[in-house]
Order: C-alpha cells, then structure tokens, then sequence
C-alpha cells in the first residue's frame, strides 16, 4: 500500500512537471508568435508608407489628357515610375476632393477650384498655372463637307445654320460642372445664339466626353478646347476654328499639390514644369 501511494506521489509531481513544461511551451510558442506577427505587421506598415511615398495620383481636368498621357509616358522612360491619373470635369473633382478624395495632384480647368480647394487647406499652396486653354468651333467631315462656310470666327454662317436647322444638335461640356461648358455657353450667349442652341445640345459629362459627341458624327458641331482638337484622332474627323478669346472669360489651368501629396508626387510636380513640359502644354495649345 506504501509503494502504490510513493507510486503515485512520483506520478503526479510527473504529470504536474509535464504540464507546467508544456504551458511554459505554449506560452514561449504564443510570445513568439504575437512577436512575428508583430514585425510583419511593422514590415508591411512600412512598406504601405513607402508605396504611399511613391505613389503618385493625379485628378486632371479632361482636355489636358493628350498632353498629359505624352508627358507621363516621357517621364516613365527617363524614371520608371508609374503616374496614375483619373481625367474627368474640374467641377466634380473639386467636389470629390472636399469629400475626401485622395489624390496627390489636382490639375483644373478653371484656377478658381484650386482657389477655392487651397481656401479650404485641401493644398499645400494656391499652386502654379500650366496653360490657358482656348475653346474652338469644331465641324465633323460629313457637315463640313455640306457647307464648309461653317468654320467661320466670328460664327455668323454657324448662327445662321443653328437657325435654319442645319445644325440639327451641338455638342458641349455639362456648364453645371465643367469650365469648358462654361466658356461654351459664354460664347454662345455673346452672340445671341444660347436661346437658339440650348434645345438642341448634347451635354458631355466633360470635356472630353463632349469631343467623343462631335467627332462621333452623331451631332453636326461642337465647342470643344483646342487642346483636344489639335490630337490627330480628332484632327482626322473634321476641322475647327478657334474661338476669339473675347467671346468667354479666360480659361486659366492651374495645378497645385494636396494637403498629403507623396515625395514621388512632388517629383513629378516638378517635373510639369520643366521646359520640357511646357513644351509639350505649348504643342497642344496652351498658352
């Protein structure tokens, strides 16, 4: 009887060692765990910061988009750094940007949104001009063919097409949002013909999406900018006159940085703004 209690006296002052190693096992097994998966949240932590660093997003106003593509292509071979750009009208970026948007570069239309965005501590500064856009009267082939008096300055045989129903639709940029709409319906107000073209426009969502209407051969004319019409896709369908600067309110581009641009963001900034650059903002009529 005295050996099975010594028996079992030595088994469980075993199993109470065992068990006491097996937690301490556990527990050096947890620390190391929660200690790895700690550094490779650091790791990761680190490497979001840095690609954040890197990245570089711009919001650009849509007729830039043939000027900028080339630019961000140049810069791609001389850096390797990818630039994403989101092209739409300066009107409802300024509105995304006020929601909360991120993006690194803003480049709008119109300099009152970078205005009003540094006003609002949404930019570093009140940015820097890129160009003044100019707005053109643009004629697809298949009406210019028609009657290619249409392509006049002044837009007297235009008016008097719009009037008799040759120019049975026109397209623009949505005014509500888009400066290039704005100037559009400036233009046409300056001659007394917005009365006469507001039932038959066909409003772009911006400006680009306004040069896809009038190039697309289902409507007989467009107020797109210059910057779009001098590309030789749409060069190739059809013809455009520039529209006298006095007939809208200058169309002033500006860019600036946001409030959190990253290193590489500032990068390209910079480069915008190389001779270079201007060159190419010149070579699509920027002014």
């Amino acid at each position: 009887m005295r050996f099975l209690q010594i028996t079992l006296a030595h088994f469980s002052e075993f199993l109470l060692i065992r068990s006491r190693s097996l937690f301490l096992q556990r527990t050096m097994l947890l620390v190391l765990l929660c200690t790895s998966l700690s550094a490779e949240l650091c790791i990761a932590q680190g490497q979001m910061k840095d690609m954040k660093q890197q990245r570089i997003l711009i919001a650009a106003a849509s007729d830039v988009r043939y000027a900028l593509d080339l630019m961000i292509a140049n810069y791609f071979k001389e850096t390797g750094q990818l630039v994403k750009v989101s092209y739409g009208s300066s009107g409802n970026f300024y509105q995304q940007v006020m929601q909360g948007g991120d993006y690194d570069i803003l480049m709008m239309a119109d300099e009152q949104y970078i205005f009003k965005l540094s006003q609002q501590r949404k930019t570093i500064d009140r940015g820097v001009v890129y160009g003044q856009g100019r707005l053109v009267l643009f004629i697809p082939k298949p009406t210019l063919e028609k009657w290619p008096n249409l392509l006049s300055s002044n837009l007297l045989e235009f008016g008097n097409a719009l009037k008799d129903g040759r120019i049975r639709s026109l397209a623009i940029a949505n005014p509500a949002h888009a400066p290039y709409g704005v100037a559009a319906e400036q233009t046409l107000k300056s001659v007394q013909l917005w009365e006469i073209a507001l039932p038959k426009l066909i409003l772009g969502e911006n400006a680009s999406q306004a040069t896809q209407f009038a190039i697309s051969g289902s409507v007989q004319g467009g107020l797109i900018p210059l910057a779009l019409a001098k590309h030789s896709t749409v060069q190739q369908k059809g013809g455009y006159v520039l529209i006298p600067p006095s007939a809208h309110l200058p169309l002033i581009q500006r860019m600036a940085l946001s409030l959190g641009a990253s290193s590489g963001a500032k990068e390209f900034y910079a480069y915008l703004q190389t001779e270079k650059s201007q060159k190419i903002f010149k070579e699509f009529g920027f002014e």
